[in-house]
């Protein structure tokens, strides 16, 4: 509280007297900024105290001082830097003869940056793609509170793809090859911008898959095809060596392999007479084939011999 007083002498009289006092404060200051603060700009503050008292239109000359956390200083101006997030800004009021007013509302800072250091994953300026395959880039930026991103493509002139900061394209095609553009814009300032060019080329190479499939599948074919033969094979030596027991006159001849999968069929030949298994055989006695031989068990058995069907 300040108190005036004004004092009257009467020189003849050698007397004095008081007509008069004032008294006042100042108020609490309000402070404000002139700009949301942006990383790497500066921005100023006002201070703005008022002398409350009497008489009401009392002039007084009124000085501000600024605490920029805890750092006092008489600039109304700071330059933004990312350190400054989270302090405190504050001012304080005072008059011609050194009174202070209270301490200001207090502004914490948490300033505004990016876009900044933008730039794309998988990393590389250049995409080499399969045709077919899908391609997906996925573009950033740093950005306070943050950026909006589209992708653009160019013909001519960079048009708008995509929205987001995906870029996807599936069944990449040639028509998909060319020139494409991230750009992040900061969701408070379109102005504010980055943008990074990245280059997609199709290629028209062979997929190994596409070849891998039809030659496992002959690779397979011919795996079976080489086992049944194997099988037939053993089968015609298991055959072909076994012990058969023939009537007297009767001789066992095998027949001459040829390249087939039939199994060798054995052949009968009676000395007294032409081959059984010749077309040009005459009216003679023997085994019409080695199923009737084996079948005839009593002659196996008894040790007689039956008598040879004509054939």
């Amino acid at each position: 509280m300040n108190y005036l007083f004004t004092v009257v002498c009467i020189l003849d009289s050698l007397s004095c007297f008081v007509v008069g006092s004032v008294s006042g404060t100042l108020s609490k200051p309000v402070l404000t900024y002139d700009k949301k603060p942006f990383v790497g700009e500066r921005i100023r503050f006002n201070c703005y105290s008022r002398y409350i008292g009497t008489p009401s239109n009392l002039s007084q000359k009124i000085g501000y001082k600024f605490n920029y956390n805890y750092r006092h200083s008489m600039d109304s101006f700071l330059d933004i830097t990312h350190s400054e997030k989270g302090k405190n800004v504050s001012c304080q009021a005072s008059n011609e003869i050194g009174e202070l007013s209270p301490i200001s509302n207090v502004i914490t800072l948490d300033p505004y940056y990016g876009p900044e250091d933008i730039t794309t994953l998988p990393t590389g300026s250049v995409y080499n793609v399969i045709e077919g395959e899908t391609v997906s880039i996925v573009c950033s930026a740093k950005c306070y509170p943050k950026c909006i991103f589209v992708w653009k493509y160019n013909t001519d002139i960079f048009r708008q793809y995509r929205t987001g900061s995906i870029l996807t394209i599936q069944h990449v095609n040639r028509s998909h090859a060319g020139e494409y553009r991230c750009r992040a814009d900061h969701i408070s300032d379109s102005q504010r911008f980055q943008r990074i060019d990245r280059i997609i080329n199709v290629q028209y190479g062979f997929r190994l898959l596409d070849y891998i499939v039809p030659i496992t599948g002959i690779a397979a074919g011919l795996f079976i095809l080489i086992l049944v033969t194997i099988l037939l094979c053993n089968r015609k030596r298991h055959v072909s060596h076994r012990t058969i027991k023939v009537a007297p006159n009767v001789e066992y001849k095998r027949k001459p392999r040829c390249h087939s999968f039939e199994a060798d069929e054995p052949l009968y030949e009676n000395k007294n007479t032409l081959k059984v298994n010749d077309h040009s055989v005459e009216e003679q006695t023997s085994y019409e084939n080695y199923e009737h031989l084996m079948a005839d068990k009593n002659y196996h058995n008894e040790g007689e011999y039956a008598n040879l069907r004509q054939t």
